[in-house]
């Protein structure tokens, strides 16, 4: 869909204004500073101008910190990245303000709404308070982050927007994440308490499906070369990150999105080529460690337990047994952990105290029972149910992404990240996008 310049109406004025200010903040900044410093400045004004009459900008800019706040997050502090947020949000309002628009809402979003209300409510029977109101706002957050995203993306090239945001901020980081596992050749990056891996690994993985998706729908030769050499370039710092839920996930997706091809058994061919290919190259780069090698076989034979994540989920089930329909509380897997792992005599021995669960379908139903799982899987359903859009194929990014964020739900606890809801939003608004297509052809055709 063709990008259409929006009237700001009656505050017509205000962005004129706004334009000239910034145009006579330049020349005075110029004559005043140093011009990089002056070029700093007069380039974040003209972003601002822009990014209020498309927000889309500036969540694609939040997008693209995400991937580089997983590597660097040393560096990077969490209140930059949350006043970037903050930032964006406030964006998002004064558009909402001088273009009237009108604050859109969807079956998904209410769904979550009443997750994160249900999680505000089985606070009264929690027994650990400590660092329960910082996580309940993140909550929040992040669900008006699931809020802010349905809204800001208004068109297709509003969706690319943000997915090329989430590809760039990937591909830059990709130099680092490299010089970190070349530094850390033994150790898996976990080792170094600044990195998150698994965090990084699924914002890649994430980017790679962006990429993939960029490529098929672009118009022209070059950018669809360009996205597809971009997303296997990504491969290579997925692999290495030794996130074997990223792994599983991103293949998952991918295997989705095979499957709404029209040449299923080639293509998955030419992925299984493309991937030998990788491995390869990596080895002879002398790029695959004992580390890596071990966490694959680990993977393939399990012999670790799932790096004892079998154990977490043992414990979880003596929690889930004694309070089915409820659970224990949002926020209060850490602390019963430690109170149920010396009940359950099947585990490790050697699984620390205080952990996670490792599991976003175990962890909500261990802390807010079967009513707070149902919510939570009517989320996935909605998010690929929203629109009235009968073939399921105008809509492929949306079934890609549930399974990409159901995979890696499995292996992880995704209800406070960022991208799990940024995910959400675009699996559902896809679906929008398709319908008002739809439409669109209908109305033409008539």
């Amino acid at each position: 869909m063709p990008f259409q310049v929006q009237s700001p109406g009656r505050y017509n004025r205000v962005v004129i204004a706004g334009a000239l200010a910034t145009a006579t903040a330049s020349l005075v900044l110029y004559w005043k500073l140093q011009p990089g410093i002056a070029s700093a400045v007069v380039a974040g004004l003209g972003f601002l101008l822009v990014a209020v009459a498309r927000p889309a900008v500036a969540l694609g800019l939040l997008c693209a910190v995400i991937p580089v706040e997983g590597i660097t997050s040393g560096s990077l502090q969490v209140s930059e990245v949350r006043l970037l947020g903050i930032a964006t949000f406030a964006i998002w309002l004064v558009h909402l303000l001088l273009y009237g628009r009108r604050i859109r809402i969807n079956r998904t979003f209410l769904l979550g709404a009443a997750l994160v209300l249900w999680a505000g409510v089985s606070i009264m029977w929690g027994s650990w308070l400590d660092t329960i109101g910082a996580s309940y706002f993140t909550l929040v957050q992040v669900l008006l982050l699931f809020l802010l995203t349905i809204n800001v993306i208004e068109t297709e090239t509003d969706f690319r927007i943000v997915l090329a945001g989430l590809l760039l901020g990937a591909l830059v980081s990709s130099p680092l994440s490299m010089s970190v596992f070349m530094d850390n050749v033994v150790e898996r990056a976990r080792a170094f308490e600044a990195q998150n891996p698994s965090s990084y690994a699924m914002a890649v993985g994430f980017a790679i499906i962006s990429g993939l998706y960029l490529m098929r729908t672009a118009e022209s030769r070059l950018p669809r070369v360009f996205f597809l050499l971009s997303s296997l370039g990504l491969a290579v710092p997925l692999i290495l990150a030794q996130s074997r839920t990223a792994w599983i996930a991103t293949l998952a997706a991918i295997g989705v999105m095979i499957w709404y091809t029209r040449h299923r058994v080639r293509n998955c061919l030419v992925v299984a080529a493309v991937m030998a290919g990788l491995v390869g190259v990596l080895f002879a780069a002398d790029l695959v460690n004992l580390t890596l090698v071990d966490r694959t076989s680990q993977l393939v034979t399990m012999r670790d337990r799932g790096s004892s994540r079998f154990d977490v989920w043992v414990v979880a089930a003596g929690m889930i047994a004694d309070h089915p329909l409820t659970g224990v509380g949002y926020a209060q897997f850490p602390s019963r952990y430690s109170q149920y792992r010396g009940d359950t005599p099947a585990i490790r021995r050697d699984t620390v105290a205080m952990r996670d669960p490792h599991n976003t379908f175990i962890g909500v139903l261990s802390e807010l029972g079967i009513i707070g799982l149902v919510i939570l899987l009517l989320m996935f359903r909605s998010a690929c149910r929203e629109g009235d859009v009968p073939d399921r194929r105008r809509a492929w990014f949306s079934d890609v992404m549930v399974v990409f964020l159901m995979m890696f739900s499995i292996g992880g606890t995704l209800i406070h990240a960022k991208l799990f809801w940024i995910g959400l939003a675009l699996a559902a608004k896809a679906r929008h996008l398709a319908a008002e297509r739809l439409n669109g052809e209908a109305e033409w055709r008539g």
